[in-house]
């Protein structure tokens, strides 16, 4: 991850690149900087043709008490009852998750195999296969090459911390001296997360609200977002078209004194991904995760991921 602090602002020594297309898929460097980013460099290729968003709806209401490894081994955690418009990699991702939180599964633990998993919730390994790529997406699982994936330690994560950098989607394409521009976007509210839940706290009066954007280069699809925001009722309507919910995300986003953790990491497209970017989707994307805090209540926890068949972003420090 990047780490920024105010007294250090943005110190490196070294120039990395983020991304080599002929190296090992999934190589993240990392960065330190000492004065100045700098993303440059786009290469246009990517189709137009593609499907909206990813819904990322997961189970209303899960009953987390049963997430024990001791029903796990007895097979009651196997999903019975496919809830409406939830897929099923969606409600795998729950039962990890809840595993984790209740403290089955504890920061450092090892966990078991895609077939481990597949064998004792009944279901394809490729399901399995896309609900750990979230966790790890999410922060709460990580990958040490050679050793296998492990529940992430939170407290000993490095992420840039920034206040006064931004590493926007449209900022980004904008410094590649592209025209940036939305393509297609959607909102709607979000049924209840545990996940999202803990990481936004809404209170009584509050909502979770997703907003699922596309951005363009020069007409060109180059990055898909998620936006999840915390929202007033009386204020933003479940009906709420996408520019209007829009503008609210971004008073939200632009909102004095907010505190800005960027973290960037390289992942693999799954299936929604690929539906969202169409045939010309890369084996590896940056996925550009960030969190929004307005006086230390977290409002906004978002994620943009980069086709890097579609732009190249290389990082560049300047020590002056």
């Amino acid at each position: 991850m990047l780490y920024y602090n105010q007294e250090t602002c943005l110190t490196t020594n070294n120039y990395y690149s983020i991304f080599a297309y002929t190296l090992m898929v999934g190589i993240l460097q990392f960065f330190t900087y000492d004065r100045k980013l700098i993303i440059f460099k786009k290469i246009i290729t990517c189709q137009t043709t593609y499907n909206l968003g990813v819904e990322c709806m997961r189970i209303d209401k899960v009953d987390i008490t049963k997430c024990t490894l001791d029903n796990l081994y007895k097979k009651e955690l196997v999903i019975r009852t496919r809830i409406p418009k939830v897929p099923l990699y969606v409600m795998v991702y729950d039962i990890i998750y809840n595993l984790i939180k209740n403290g089955e599964l504890k920061p450092g633990d090892k966990i078991p195999s895609e077939n481990f998993w597949a064998e004792y919730l009944e279901v394809s390994r490729s399901t399995v296969r896309m609900a750990l790529l979230i966790l790890q997406e999410d922060g709460i699982l990580s990958t040490q090459q050679g050793k296998g994936t492990f529940v992430a330690n939170q407290k000993e994560s490095k992420n840039l911390q920034v206040t006064g950098l931004s590493l926007q989607a449209s900022e980004i394409i904008a410094s590649t001296h592209q025209e940036y521009s939305i393509s297609e976007g959607s909102f709607r509210y979000v049924n209840y997360d545990r996940f999202l839940y803990e990481k936004l706290c809404p209170q009584e009066n509050e909502r979770i609200g997703i907003i699922n954007i596309k951005h363009n280069a020069n007409d060109r699809l180059v990055a898909a977002g998620q936006y999840f925001f915390l929202l007033k009722e009386d204020e933003l309507r479940p009906d709420a078209d996408f520019s209007t919910a829009y503008r609210y995300y971004k008073n939200l986003l632009n909102k004095e004194k907010c505190k800005v953790n960027y973290s960037l990491i390289t992942t693999v497209p799954n299936k929604d991904i690929k539906g969202m970017f169409g045939n010309d989707v890369a084996n590896v994307l940056l996925l550009i995760r960030y969190e929004v805090f307005d006086q230390d209540k977290r409002v906004i926890y978002s994620k943009d991921y980069y086709n890097t068949n579609s732009i190249n972003i290389e990082l560049i420090s300047i020590n002056n």
